[in-house]
């Protein structure tokens, strides 16, 4: 999780609303369910019936090129690599 001062560089005043960006930016869709509930759903489990989607903040969605950017330092300076990640 980047510190608060990054977070607040990036203009975002919740590490909550840049997980669900992210979530958003790697393919995955929350689904609304009530005014203000929802629920993820990955990629491959999407359906036509499944338009009703939750928009992430703008605000956080502006921020996630800068928090992929600080993952990647990261992962690079604990040595940190997995499959999954790295085939963006």
């Amino acid at each position: 999780m980047p510190a608060e001062p990054q977070l607040h560089d990036w203009r975002l005043f919740s590490f909550v609303v840049l997980v669900i960006a992210y979530l958003h930016d790697r393919g995955w869709r929350t689904i609304k369910d009530g005014e203000f509930n929802g629920y993820y759903c990955c990629p491959d489990c999407l359906t036509s019936s499944d338009t009703d989607f939750k928009i992430p903040v703008p605000s956080a969605a502006r921020a996630v090129p800068a928090y992929k950017e600080w993952i990647a330092k990261m992962r690079e300076k604990y040595n940190y690599h997995d499959a999954c990640y790295d085939k963006d």
